[in-house]
């Protein structure tokens, strides 16, 4: 989940040379790949960066697309969130109105690896239909594991996709805003 929410902090600023490691570093020493305790020096350079605010949406804009025919809004928490339940720590329960869901869950396998990118563009594909994928905004509990989402669609190779850095935990401070079970 960091890793997600890390690989897209990092292009956010504007850092395009960014990697992350599928299934974590417990797959990779699983698959006995070469670990080493080399301390490796780089020369300092400075990092100017070119921010990209069409990576990210406030949350007046989720208000203002979430029941667009030309957007798509998901929640990536489970079922169980979307639907008022389990254990969050959010005093209100649900999802936003007008949101569909796309559980995150559902774009690993058993080992935590990504699916195929075939399986993944086939689930994108069906989720979003027409709706292009800019025009497409993934939040969840507190704006970290809808970062998965992000990802999972641009190494599915879909464009660049928004992530609604508020989710839910700024949705719901807000008592006019409208939320659905």
């Amino acid at each position: 989940m960091a890793a997600s929410r890390l690989w897209l902090m990092f292009r956010w600023m504007g850092h395009e040379k960014v990697a992350v490691l599928d299934g974590g570093l417990k797959v990779w020493i699983n698959e006995n790949r070469e670990l080493n305790q080399d301390v490796r020096v780089f020369t300092p350079t400075v990092f100017s960066p070119n921010v990209r605010e069409d990576l990210f949406a406030s949350v007046d804009e989720v208000d203002e697309v979430r029941n667009s025919a030309e957007h798509c809004v998901f929640d990536s928490r489970g079922a169980e969130g979307y639907h008022g339940g389990g254990k969050y720590y959010d005093p209100v329960r649900g999802h936003i109105a007008g949101a569909g869901l796309a559980d995150r869950a559902e774009i690993t396998d058993s080992n935590g690896l990504f699916k195929s990118k075939d399986e993944l563009k086939k689930r994108y594909e069906t989720l979003i239909g027409a709706v292009k994928p800019e025009n497409t905004i993934f939040y969840c509990g507190s704006g970290v594991t809808a970062a998965q989402n992000v990802l999972a669609m641009k190494y599915a190779g879909f464009a660049d996709t928004k992530m609604y850095i508020g989710s839910w935990s700024e949705w719901i401070t807000d008592p006019s805003r409208e939320i659905a079970l």
